[in-house]
C-alpha cells in the first residue's frame, strides 16, 4: 500500500486553539470539526503500542515487520513493541483494518479480532468488525486460516472469499464478485455495491462523526449502489444519496435523519 504513515482526514478552514496545537504537537496528526479535535493517537504501555484512530479519520502505518496496515475510522490497533515477530507476529484490532502482510514462513501473522483469531503468513485481506455489524474477513491475496474462540471452528479462505461471523455466532464463507466495495475505503471512497442503507448510513456516520436516525425499520434493509469520495462535504453526500434513494435522507445539525 502506498503512502505509509499518511493520514487522511477532512481539511478544515478553521483555527486551532493553543491547546488543540499542544496536541497536535503531541499525537502528530488532528483534525477538527464542531469545536472538537480529533487526534490519531499513539501510546505504548507496558511494552504494548496502541493505535487509536477516531471518527472521521484513517491512518497508514508500517509494523516492525514490515506490514503495511491501514486503519479505517473508529478503530483501534494493538501490538507488543519490542517482541514483536520474535516467536509470531500479533495484532489485536477493534475496528476496520486492510493488511499487507510481509512474507514470512516461519511466523504466522495473527490478528485477533472480536471472537475470531485470523492467520497468514504473507497476504493481503481486510478485517472489518464494528459492534453495529456482522464481522467480516475478505480476503484478497494469498490464503488465510479463520478460527472461532467461541466454537472451536476453523475455516480457509482463498482471494474472492469472505468469512462472515454471524449474530447467531455461525462461522460461514461467500463468494465476492467484487472487492472494490470492501477496499475502496483505504483509497479515499465510499463505494457500496447492493448494500443495506442501515450498512451506508453507518459508515457515513463514522466517518463524518454524526448519529443516524431511522424513522421506520422498514427503510433500513433497502439495498442501494452508491459510490462518493470521502472528500466530499456531508451534505454533498447526503445529496448524492437522495439521487439513488426512494427513502428520504435529511441532515439536521450532526444528525442525518432517514425515512418519512
Amino acid at each position: 500500500m502506498a503512502g505509509i504513515n499518511n493520514t487522511v482526514y477532512r481539511k478544515t478552514n478553521r483555527r486551532l486553539t493553543e491547546e488543540q496545537i499542544q496536541e497536535v504537537m503531541l499525537h502528530g496528526t488532528a483534525t477538527y470539526s464542531d469545536n472538537m479535535v480529533q487526534i490519531v493517537k499513539e501510546e505504548t504501555v507496558n511494552g504494548m503500542t496502541t493505535v487509536y484512530v477516531p471518527r472521521g479519520m484513517q491512518k497508514r502505518l508500517e509494523l516492525p515487520d514490515g506490514t503495511c496496515v491501514a486503519l479505517n475510522a473508529e478503530s483501534q490497533l494493538t501490538y507488543e513493541t519490542s517482541q514483536f515477530g520474535q516467536n509470531e507476529r500479533k495484532v489485536i484490532l477493534q475496528g476496520e483494518a486492510l493488511f499487507d502482510v510481509a512474507k514470512d514462513s516461519l511466523r504466522p501473522f495473527i490478528v485477533q479480532s472480536g471472537k475470531l483469531s485470523t492467520k497468514a503468513l504473507g497476504t493481503v485481506f481486510n478485517v472489518k468488525d464494528y459492534s453495529t455489524e456482522e464481522m467480516k474477513i475478505t480476503l484478497l491475496s494469498g490464503s488465510l486460516k479463520i478460527t472461532s474462540q467461541q466454537k472451536t471452528d476453523s475455516v480457509f479462505i482463498h482471494p474472492g472469499e469472505q468469512a462472515i461471523l454471524t449474530n447467531q455466532q455461525e462461522l460461514r464463507t461467500v463468494k465476492i464478485p467484487q472487492t472494490e466495495d470492501i477496499t475502496s475505503w483505504a483509497e479515499g471512497n465510499f463505494y457500496f455495491d447492493n448494500q443495506t442503507l442501515v450498512e451506508i448510513l453507518c459508515e457515513l456516520g463514522r466517518w463524518y462523526n454524526v448519529s443516524v436516525i431511522f424513522k421506520s425499520k422498514d427503510c433500513m434493509n433497502t439495498r442501494l449502489h452508491f459510490k462518493a469520495f470521502r472528500n466530499e462535504s456531508l451534505a454533498s453526500v447526503v445529496e448524492l444519496l437522495n439521487y439513488v434513494s426512494k427513502n428520504p435522507v435529511v441532515l439536521e445539525d450532526r444528525t442525518i435523519i432517514v425515512g418519512k
